[in-house]
């Protein structure tokens, strides 16, 4: 796995205080959304969770919409430590405490890995729907639900906790994203290109 950048190790710092002050607060399972925009390693900094996770002795899921997104997962993890891949065309592995899942695959199934403590969603603004909230759904002993995403849109009255990474623009400063230039019409139209 590649080596945390510090704006990746302060948010792992950050997200654990917000852990602790739901606990603190009485809450039950923990959910913390974790803002960071795309390409600022939202992937590396869900599997320094799940690492930890593991290392603590626990379970961990982590799930997303995107197959690109699961293989991007499991490839890093498996620089560390074994894990399974929970997607149509990838044998099973129920015997690793990480678990790397496509969403629609768990709903298809009606597959829920065991032992699962913590459960990480990498474009956790869609935790809202109903295939997505039936994952959480189906566990009764959690101990914590990370959302990551690049826009949190959508995610009021589901998180206990939001944590924010930096900005693109503080990314681009600090080099981890190029500048970009950006375009768009002079005059704004309700009706979409039709090429």
């Amino acid at each position: 796995m590649h080596t945390p950048h510090p704006y990746q190790r302060k948010l792992l710092a950050d997200i654990k205080d917000a852990y602790r002050r739901c606990v603190a607060r009485g809450v039950k399972v923990p959910t913390i959304a974790v803002q960071l925009p795309t390409g600022g390693g939202k992937t590396l900094v869900e599997v320094a969770i799940a690492l930890r996770t593991v290392k603590k002795g626990g379970q961990c899921m982590i799930a997303t919409g995107r197959q690109e997104l699961v293989l991007q997962a499991a490839a890093d993890i498996r620089q560390e430590a074994p894990c399974g891949v929970v997607m149509a065309g990838h044998p099973a592995s129920p015997e690793c405490p990480i678990q790397v899942c496509s969403v629609q695959t768990l709903v298809a199934r009606g597959y829920a890995p065991d032992g699962v403590k913590v459960i990480i969603f990498d474009e956790g603004h869609h935790l809202k729907a109903k295939t997505w909230g039936s994952i959480v759904a189906s566990y009764t002993d959690l101990e914590a639900v990370f959302l990551f995403t690049a826009t949190p849109i959508g995610i009021g009255g589901v998180a206990d906790e939001i944590v924010t990474g930096p900005s693109v623009q503080e990314l681009t400063a600090l080099g981890s994203l190029v500048p970009s230039r950006v375009w768009w019409p002079d005059k704004a139209s309700k009706v979409l290109a039709r090429d």
